[in-house]
C-alpha cells in the first residue's frame, strides 16, 4: 500500500457523513471546518475590538475650525490630508489619522475627554456629538444619556 493510499484510508472517517442538515450530508471534516471558521472569526473580531482604529481625522471628516496638515510619505510619495496625525506620530504611515477608541468602563473618572481634552465633562462630550452629527436630543434624553454614561 502506497503512502497516499495509507493517508487516504487513515483520513476516510473525516469524509464519512455523520449528520444530515437541510438535506445535505455533513462529515466530520465539514464540522471541523465550520468550528475552525467560527474560532477564526472570533479571533479576528477579538483582535479588531481590542485594537480598534477609527480613522476620523482625514481632512473631509474634520471640523472646519481645525487646521489641515498635508503629509507626504517619503518612501511611496503618497499624500494624506489630515487634521490630526493620530497614531501617525509614531512614524508608521498606516497609523496616520488613526486612534484607538478607549473603552467606556469607568468613563466618569476619565475626564477630560477626546484625545485633546476638549470636553471637560460628559455633558460637554454629549453636546459636541450633538453638534457634530446634528443629533436632536430632548433635555430628558440628554440627561438620561449623561446618567447612563456616568454610571458605566
Amino acid at each position: 500500500m502506497s503512502g497516499v493510499a495509507r493517508w487516504t484510508a487513515a483520513l476516510a472517517w473525516l469524509t464519512h457523513p455523520v449528520y444530515v442538515v437541510a438535506g445535505m450530508p455533513m462529515s466530520w471534516g465539514d464540522i471541523a471546518g465550520f468550528l475552525t471558521g467560527i474560532v477564526n472569526v472570533w479571533l479576528a473580531a477579538r483582535a479588531h475590538v481590542w485594537n480598534f482604529h477609527l480613522g476620523i481625522a482625514n481632512a473631509e471628516n474634520c471640523d472646519r475650525a481645525l487646521p489641515v496638515l498635508t503629509l507626504q510619505n517619503k518612501t511611496t510619495g503618497a499624500i494624506r490630508r489630515v487634521c490630526d496625525m493620530g497614531r501617525g506620530g509614531n512614524g508608521v504611515w498606516a497609523d496616520l489619522a488613526k486612534f484607538r477608541v478607549a473603552p467606556l468602563r469607568g468613563l466618569a473618572a476619565k475626564a477630560p475627554y477626546f484625545h485633546d481634552g476638549q470636553a471637560k465633562n460628559i455633558r460637554a462630550a454629549i453636546r459636541y456629538h450633538e453638534d457634530r452629527f446634528n443629533i436632536d436630543l430632548t433635555h430628558g434624553k440628554r440627561k438620561d444619556l449623561e446618567a447612563f454614561l456616568g454610571a458605566l
